[in-house]
């Protein structure tokens, strides 16, 4: 413990102490205060007298009554401290300070939020943007958020990748591919000369060990269910054979969760939260305070223009008050507005939609389609997104926002919520609404529970890690999930993926009978080179989930960055994020932050 941390405790616990107030003290209540020895006791306190914290004068010999004056106020120990622990990279200490003294906390924030946006720090591009937890899982095999998703695929590759502007399978590891007429082998030939983070070659055998560990570990149900084998042909040669016809195959390498791993994972030290790829960027330090990537000097594909990343922890920053009187919702990149540098706002609907989904497998009510139609009819979408605000945009019947544009129509009917619910097998019982740890999610559950009371429907409400919530146990007891979905650069896989998840809300609370209509579109959508005939059936499967209101859509979201007009390259993906490799800087916005 540091002098400050001493100096907070003693300041705690004689609060009723002014500063320059001289009051007597026994050295048995210090040491009982410091908990130290009477010996280390009088070492800090001798230092917090050189220091100028305090004025102390020892009583003469054991038992006697000493004085103590504190000088320096509480605020400006935590704040420097706090400041202090801040650029030695330890922000989650500064959080666990700021919290013990709350009036220094839009102070702290507010000098906090000056360090964000690009800097350029001894001569190189540094983004810094604050992110509201921790991001220490980015193991791609186990990968389920899509923060962590868009992460890794700044750090690591996969064999091909999508080409969202001319909707095609465009080389990155491998750069040729072949298959038979029936789509059961697919030949794919990599690249030569592409190095690991650590240095390692990237050879047949990465690809080979990563495609063996997805079949015996991942919850990646697609490859699993269509990969038979995969072998090295030779050193930059893999053959992969399946279990059915499948055209899809390629699209579903271009998965972040297919990301290629070295061979050596297992002899890698930490490899969950400091994941080693062949990306654009490498991981520096990653921990409960800060992500920090380098640029990969060595990439392939050319080397990034952003010389660092850096996101730094800041629970809850979008609600800190330094935040509200900036007007920087929502933000990732941005300065100070009394720089008075024009911003450029970039905002648009997500591909996806939240949503709750009712179990129809459990026993009870929720089996009931008169009790889920209530509850379709009891919850007004425009009313939710009027009173919650925020990112929550426009009405949803539907993943596809275009379509709920188009026909969507508010059902809300309170009064006929009430005549379902009568006419259901609902007896009043205490019913299940989960949700995973979001501050938005709280707030939708807890309006979702407000709404269905006025219908007389008893709902709890039950946060958990979103860990605990992937759990098949635990879905499949449960009665509601509050969700959403957010489809990737290829709505049509990520529908697919989403429907199929072993361990997804929707596959554990869908009938046995949708499950077979499941199964059955997506064998169909397999043997389909047509993405728009693969729309078709999918979108026909989302209706019949629509209609049995085993899925209740409420709304879309708006995602929406500022920047610099100076700042270039910067799009907003099918997830809402940016791909780094390609922001870079006109000219310099700011010089280095005064500390």
């Amino acid at each position: 413990m540091n002098i400050e941390q001493y100096y907070i405790s003693l300041r705690k616990q004689y609060r009723s102490k002014g500063e320059g107030e001289t009051f007597p003290i026994l050295m048995d209540e210090l040491l009982q205060t410091l908990k130290c020895t009477r010996r280390n006791a009088q070492l800090l306190l001798k230092k917090m007298t050189d220091v100028e914290y305090v004025n102390w004068m020892p009583g003469k010999g054991r038992g006697n009554t000493s004085k103590l004056t504190f000088l320096m106020p509480l605020s400006d120990i935590v704040l420097e401290r706090a400041k202090q622990l801040t650029l030695e990279e330890k922000l989650d200490e500064a959080w666990k300070l700021i919290h013990q003294v709350q009036q220094v906390k839009f102070e702290f924030t507010e000098w906090l939020y000056r360090h964000f946006g690009f800097q350029t720090e001894n001569e190189e591009d540094v983004l810094r943007f604050p992110f509201y937890r921790s991001v220490l899982d980015l193991d791609p095999t186990f990968v389920n958020r899509r923060t962590e998703g868009h992460l890794i695929e700044q750090i690591f590759n996969t064999l091909v990748l999508f080409d969202n502007n001319t909707k095609t399978i465009r080389p990155s590891l491998a750069h040729f591919w072949e298959c038979n007429e029936e789509y059961t082998e697919w030949t794919l030939y990599l690249r030569k000369g592409v190095r690991f983070h650590h240095g390692k070659r990237m050879t047949a055998e990465d690809v080979e060990f990563t495609f063996h560990r997805i079949l015996h570990k991942s919850s990646y149900e697609e490859i699993k269910n269509t990969l038979k084998n995969v072998e090295k042909v030779n050193a930059y040669t893999v053959k992969f054979t399946l279990n059915e016809t499948n055209v899809l195959f390629l699209n579903y390498l271009c998965s972040e969760k297919c990301s290629i791993l070295p061979s050596n994972l297992n002899e890698l030290h930490g490899f969950e939260a400091n994941p080693i790829g062949t990306g654009p960027f490498r991981i520096k330090k990653n921990n409960d305070s800060i992500l920090y990537l380098e640029a990969n000097d060595y990439y392939f594909e050319g080397r990034p223009h952003l010389d660092a990343i850096e996101m730094w922890i800041w629970p809850n920053f979008e609600q800190s008050k330094v935040v509200e009187m900036l007007e920087k919702k929502d933000i990732y990149f941005g300065d100070d507005q009394v720089l008075n540098v024009e911003h450029t706002k970039i905002q648009h609907i997500e591909q996806g939609a939240s949503f709750i989904t009712i179990n129809s497998r459990k026993a009870g009510p929720t089996q009931d389609v008169r009790f889920r139609k209530a509850i379709h009819f009891a919850l007004d979408r425009e009313k939710m997104i009027s009173e919650l605000g925020d990112m929550r945009s426009m009405p949803a019947c539907s993943l596809f926002p275009k379509y709920s544009d188009e026909h969507f129509k508010n059902e809300y009917q309170v009064e006929l919520a009430r005549e379902y619910i009568q006419k259901s097998s609902y007896k009043g019982e205490l019913l299940e609404l989960y949700s995973y740890e979001m501050e938005s999610n709280i707030v939708n559950t807890n309006w979702i529970k407000r709404e269905l009371s006025q219908i007389g429907v008893n709902v709890t409400v039950t946060i958990l890690p979103i860990k605990e919530l992937a759990r098949k146990e635990i879905i499949e007891n449960i009665d509601m999930i509050f969700t959403g979905e957010v489809l990737g650069v290829q709505p049509d896989i990520s529908l697919i993926e989403s429907l199929t998840y072993r361990d997804g809300y929707i596959h554990n609370h869908v009938s046995e009978n949708q499950k077979n209509v499941v199964i059955h579109t997506i064998d169909r959508c397999k043997q389909e080179t047509s993405f728009e005939k693969r729309m078709e059936h999918l979108m026909a499967l989302e209706e019949q989930l629509r209609k049995t209101y085993t899925l209740i859509f409420l709304y879309h979201t708006r995602q929406t960055i500022q920047h610099s007009q100076e700042m270039s390259g910067i799009m907003l993906n099918a997830w809402g994020k940016v791909d780094y490799k390609n922001v870079w800087v006109k000219g310099h916005i700011r010089k280095t932050v005064n500390h």
